[in-house]
């Protein structure tokens, strides 16, 4: 599950980097670009784990 969750935040990283040196976007906002991410990253898993049980004991009824 770990690898699945790498791709995106890289990408996110690496297109604010990106962003950040062609001028289009700020610091500021690459560095929430990245936090966002992180943050995403983090909280979507824990969440689908909590979830998928429910989902589970609601099919099998």
């Amino acid at each position: 599950m770990g690898l699945l969750l790498a791709a995106p935040l890289s990408l996110l990283v690496v297109a604010g980097t990106l962003g950040q040196k062609m001028g289009l976007l700020s610091s500021e906002l690459n560095g929430m670009l990245v936090l966002t991410a992180v943050l995403a990253s983090i909280l979507f898993p824990t969440i689908f784990r909590f979830l998928v049980p429910q989902l589970k004991q609601h099919k099998e009824t």
